[in-house]
């Protein structure tokens, strides 16, 4: 623990940070590079009432726009996507039922919220429910709410319908559903929650600090491989490179 700490960067900002993630990194080209997670996690992401947190560090590189951070997709379709735009520096998420004509719910960040070329704590929660909070956003631990920061939250439908594609297969870097938005950029500490894990856990994440309650998947840490360290939904890599030169801690 000594030696991370002694080398710990403000990208955790002052957090007491935990060794195992934020010492390394995946570096994706985006132009075919992905982690394939396969089709699981289906009781976290389908289901009334279900709710989740997904969150990531980031280091996109700029070359591309609306490239894919993770996402629940199959084919043309797509449940869930989160994803960083390039060309207005925002981050943004969309839920939306398995053939992508109903959307439950969007956020976008403002522009130049999320930068390109500096790491970047991002994470969202969607909630399956008729009413309330269905859909936050958060930015290096901190909420992004309409009122100050001009987040776009919508349904097409009256109400908020669970994702049912029981098929689609989860991805880090990419969207089966278009090559053209395949993150270019670094990726680290991929997480999936089963839960809203609330403001107080996403902002200690973003200070280096490890939250494991409701875990259910984690990948990208500091070893050199694609294992799910919370279960055994361990990922297929496809092109990414390990970078232990680059992470939110060095």
């Amino acid at each position: 623990m000594s030696s991370f700490l002694s080398h710990r960067r403000k990208a955790f900002r002052g957090g007491v940070a935990f060794d195992g993630f934020g010492n390394a990194s995946r570096e994706f080209d985006g132009t075919g590079d992905l982690v394939s997670i396969g089709d699981v996690l289906e009781s976290v992401f389908i289901g009334t009432g279900v709710s989740m947190t997904i969150a990531a560090w980031i280091k996109p590189d700029g070359t591309g726009d609306g490239e894919i951070i993770c996402s629940y997709s199959s084919g043309s379709n797509a449940q869930w996507i989160f994803r960083h735009l390039n060309s207005s520096s925002e981050i943004g998420v969309i839920v939306g039922n398995p053939t992508w004509n109903v959307r439950f719910g969007r956020q976008t960040s403002t522009s130049g919220s999320v930068g390109s070329g500096v790491w970047t704590h991002v994470a969202f929660v969607y909630t399956q429910a008729d009413t309330g909070e269905h859909l936050k956003l958060y930015i290096n631990g901190t909420e992004y709410v309409e009122a100050d920061t001009e987040l776009v939250d919508f349904a097409s439908a009256g109400t908020f319908s669970s994702i049912s594609d029981t098929n689609a297969p989860m991805w880090i870097g990419a969207n089966q559903a278009a090559s053209s938005v395949d993150f270019d950029g670094n990726l680290a500490d991929v997480r999936i929650y089963d839960a809203d894990i609330g403001s107080t856990e996403v902002a200690n994440l973003a200070s280096g600090i490890d939250y494991q309650t409701n875990l259910v998947g984690w990948w990208l840490d500091d070893d050199d491989d694609v294992l799910d360290n919370a279960g055994s939904n361990d990922g297929t890599n496809n092109g990414s490179t390990y970078d232990n030169t680059d992470a939110p801690n060095l």
